[in-house]
């Protein structure tokens, strides 16, 4: 499901929740890039994982400090992350 970006990052579709034990398999921390009213489910049952959400609207943009967070927060928890965003279709990777 995850298309890797390089060795560490990988971005993916929003996943429905009988895929999360699959990618807990491999990642141990998320992005989130969707926002509240679009998830299905609470992001607490990504359970063990560590999970960053940044919700970005429709054809919206992240602000530099919003970017410069997640960034950090990539780099300091040094495992496997995916981003993960209902608008990525498994077409459009």
């Amino acid at each position: 499901m995850p298309t890797w970006i390089d060795e560490k990052l990988a971005i993916a579709p929003m996943p429905s929740e009988d895929q999360i034990p699959e990618l807990a398999k491999t990642f141990k921390a998320v992005v989130i890039l969707v926002e509240d009213q679009e998830l299905d489910y609470d992001i607490h049952q990504w359970g063990k994982f560590g999970v960053k959400q940044m919700p970005i609207p429709d054809f919206g943009t992240p602000g530099l400090n919003d970017l410069h967070e997640v960034i950090e927060w990539i780099i300091v928890s040094s495992a496997l992350v995916c981003v993960c965003d209902r608008r990525l279709s498994q077409r459009s990777l």
